[in-house]
């Protein structure tokens, strides 16, 4: 197998996952209050644990835009000598049901099938962990995620996105059981 993309289930220290030798790059994605009751009730305790993953000498990509979890990285980084690369800006052009389009440098119109902002930026950070050559090779990985959805549940997909923008995510569940009851 040439690539593997593990993803950790509480993340960092304490997931299972981190048995792995040094990856080729450690992602970390955008940072919330997820598994406070376990990890810590700040978001410095947070990124703390999820700092577990950077392995010394590794290479590490990060979202940025949390100056807490940012702080954690950048002295993690330099503790065990990691190369670390921040996201830069993502500009989104395009949100809708049909998918986003978004420019991030050097690359202008990338576009991936899923809707949403983050779904910009995790591609973006994608393409930052595993670096394409060519705007052409960048395009070819993005389309490979574009057969995720089945087509017929792409509009709840779409639907449960604008739900969790919203901040809307506690009615997921009801909403779910409307769309796949019988």
């Amino acid at each position: 197998c040439d690539i593997v993309i593990l993803e950790t289930g509480l993340g960092g220290a304490l997931d299972a996952s981190n048995v792995i030798s040094t990856p080729e790059a450690a992602v970390l994605t955008a940072m919330g209050l997820d598994h406070a009751a376990i990890l810590g009730p700040t978001l410095r305790d947070i990124a703390a644990a999820k700092a577990g993953i950077i392995k010394p000498g590794g290479a590490v990509v990060s979202r940025g835009g949390c100056p807490e979890a940012d702080e954690v990285f950048r002295r993690t980084c330099r503790e065990r000598g990691a190369a670390l690369r921040e996201l830069p800006r993502v500009t989104v052009r395009r949100l809708g049901p049909e998918g986003t389009v978004f420019d991030f440098a050097p690359w202008e119109g990338l576009e991936v099938s899923l809707a949403g902002r983050y779904q910009a930026e995790n591609a973006a950070l994608a393409l930052m962990a595993y670096p394409q050559e060519s705007m052409e090779a960048a395009r070819d990985g993005l389309s490979l995620c574009a057969n995720v959805i089945v087509p017929s549940l792409f509009p709840f997909f779409a639907l449960a996105a604008l739900v969790v923008e919203l901040g809307l995510s506690r009615y997921l569940g009801k909403l779910l059981e409307g769309v796949m009851a019988p």
